[in-house]
């Protein structure tokens, strides 16, 4: 598949390293931050003062108490509920720290605009993006496990554009050469892989940028052989169901993974609404039952991948800022491909037609047929009342 991408986008990464999310994602997490010389950049959409965020703000307090230049955002919906104290905590350890755009503002509503994606930086050397947000129900604690998502580590050149991007956010500027005199660092040169590609895709559609979308939209549309995705909030507009659709006629083996449980209730039932489209293009349904399912990741045809924060639904598309990391590669989107089918395999249950409308009943059918107009129309009026930004 890389023939039907332009590589010129895409970077040679020195290593690429797919992490599952829980505790193996906040171990390494805390080892990246403790181990940082000279600068982070860490910006995420969630980050709650329990037991599992103490313990990555701790590690933020002392990277910037030796001396680490710290620069923390966070989205003023999504972490609302963070102490004062602890946000003077942060001050009194030198940590410069911003709040991304509050809910409602003079004469704007910015409810759906939120900063959702989950990134860091560390000396322009180490970038990490994920779903994963900063909280217990993310982590494997308390005997219960952890929500389920995935994380990816890149090392080389795609840092610096990882940093960049939080530059943007933090600045509030998009020129890139001002912002890379004020902080730039000594290039960062490694050995190179040959093997791996990485693309840094954005997706802020008030500021034109539909990167994300798009990746997903040509890859599904070039598939030949199988996609598998795992959405945590899967419901996909009409265009890109066509897309799945017309990949599933061509003969493409289609599976999503899906949750059995969910923390928005209505949310899972919208995209319940979705199923007896699915079972008529022959998607495989997957849902996953330990606990929530959150991960935003994808694979087509073994070779082309996306890890990150953006989910395929109205409000990921076209009101939140998202961040994603495409791949080409054979052998991590092999290693992505084999992981998410053994979980599909091992810890879902698979949702047949048959077995889907046994128990199938009218109740059902309005509730989640309701839901799904709620879903879908809500964010297009709150995207109506959003205040543009200038593009710049």
């Amino acid at each position: 598949m890389s023939s039907d991408f332009d590589e010129k986008f895409y970077q040679r990464a020195q290593s690429v390293q797919l992490v599952r999310g829980g505790e193996q994602f906040f171990s390494i997490l805390k080892q990246v931050i403790n181990e940082a010389e000279f600068e982070i950049h860490f910006q995420f959409y969630i980050l709650e003062n329990d037991e599992t965020g103490s313990n990555i703000i701790q590690s933020l307090i002392k990277a910037a108490n030796r001396n680490v230049n710290v620069y923390v955002v966070l989205d003023e919906y999504g972490s609302g509920k963070l102490s004062e104290e602890i946000l003077k905590d942060f001050e009194k350890a030198g940590i410069h720290f911003k709040w991304f755009r509050p809910v409602f503002t003079f004469g704007n509503l910015e409810f759906g605009r939120r900063m959702h994606h989950k990134i860091v930086a560390i000396d322009e050397k180490l970038a990490l993006t994920t779903g994963v947000n900063i909280a217990n129900r993310y982590n494997d604690i308390n005997s219960t496990p952890a929500w389920l998502d995935f994380a990816l580590i890149v090392e080389g050149p795609t840092a610096i554009e990882i940093k960049k991007r939080c530059l943007q956010i933090w600045e509030k500027n998009f020129e890139f050469g001002k912002l890379l005199k004020k902080f730039r660092l000594p290039h960062f040169k490694g050995v190179r892989t040959e093997n791996t590609l990485v693309k840094v895709s954005v997706n802020d559609w008030l500021r034109g940028r539909n990167e994300i979308y798009t990746g997903y939209l040509k890859a599904i549309s070039h598939a030949k052989n199988a996609i598998i995705i795992s959405g945590g909030y899967f419901l996909p507009g009409r265009f890109m169901r066509k897309q799945l659709y017309d990949a599933a006629v061509r003969g493409v083996s289609i599976s999503v993974i899906l949750t059995k449980v969910s923390d928005v209730r209505f949310a899972k039932a919208a995209s319940e609404y979705l199923y007896r489209w699915m079972f008529k293009s022959k998607i495989k349904i997957y849902e996953w039952e330990p606990n929530v399912m959150h991960g935003k990741v994808a694979v087509v045809d073994k070779n082309w991948s996306t890890v990150g924060s953006f989910n395929l639904n109205y409000l990921s598309a076209f009101e939140s800022i998202e961040l994603n990391m495409e791949i080409i590669s054979s052998d991590f989107s092999i290693q992505l491909d084999e992981l998410l089918r053994k979980i599909a395999r091992e810890e879902c249950v698979v949702i047949t037609e048959e077995n889907y409308f046994k128990n199938f009943s009218i109740y059902k059918r309005i509730r989640n047929w309701i839901s799904y107009i709620f879903v879908r129309y809500a964010f297009r009026i709150l995207n109506l009342l959003s205040k543009k930004p200038k593009m710049l």
